[in-house]
């Protein structure tokens, strides 16, 4: 059954965003896939996480995670703590054992008119955002052809996706498959390159939404 959640309240005059969402996917005794042998999600998720937090936080972003420990908040849980932020992105992450490289993926509700109500539904309220995280996902994507990892872009039902009230994409890490071996995304190696690429393609972003903002009006009166 649908569930209503108070829209937050955007501020008419909005300054330069800098504050990312990251949501390691799993925790507690939600131990997701096995991504290796005696690897699991949640731990990846978690490393992952903080590799890309700190690289974030060198390039003068503020990030929230969802989780800071090994627990399991709820989807509108997690959901509802980038909501109140209103960051410039949300970022979930998993992982995996199967495919190879990294997966994207963008909500699949069909994208709608920003609702002027102060209540929208709250399993669809990223609908208003589907166009941005498009674009989101397209900036991923081309980071990571640059990048020399291969990659996947589609779109998915996918909680908390749904529920967030911003540009929104779910970032599952596969192993890097090559042709004598293949890395698991256990590899710090490996964590430490998906989390760069993340963090060029969310500084990208950042200066192109801050391109896209209006210039600010004069005030004041001359003497």
């Amino acid at each position: 059954m649908a569930v209503s959640a108070q829209t937050p309240t955007q501020p008419s005059t909005q300054p330069p965003r800098t504050t990312i969402l990251i949501d390691p996917a799993h925790g507690g005794s939600d131990s997701g896939a096995h991504v290796a042998d005696r690897v699991i999600e949640k731990e990846v998720n978690f490393a992952i996480a903080n590799r890309l937090r700190a690289l974030l936080t060198a390039r003068a972003f503020d990030v929230i995670l969802t989780r800071n420990d090994d627990t399991n908040p709820a989807m509108d849980e997690r959901a509802s703590i980038g909501n109140t932020a209103h960051p410039l992105a949300c970022i979930v992450l998993h992982s995996s054992s199967t495919g190879s490289g990294v997966h994207l993926f963008a909500s699949a509700l069909p994208a709608a008119a920003p609702v002027q109500s102060s209540k929208v539904p709250w399993d669809s309220i990223q609908s208003t955002y589907v166009t941005k995280s498009l674009k989101l996902e397209n900036l991923l994507t081309t980071a990571m052809t640059r990048g020399r990892i291969p990659v996947s872009a589609s779109r998915a039902w996918v909680q908390p996706l749904d529920s967030m009230l911003c540009p929104a994409i779910a970032i599952e890490v596969a192993p890097l498959k090559g042709i004598a071996s293949t890395t698991n995304p256990d590899d710090e190696g490996y964590q430490q390159r998906i989390a760069a690429t993340i963090a060029s393609a969310l500084l990208t972003w950042k200066q192109q939404t801050d391109a896209q903002q209006p210039a600010p009006t004069a005030g004041g009166t001359h003497p």
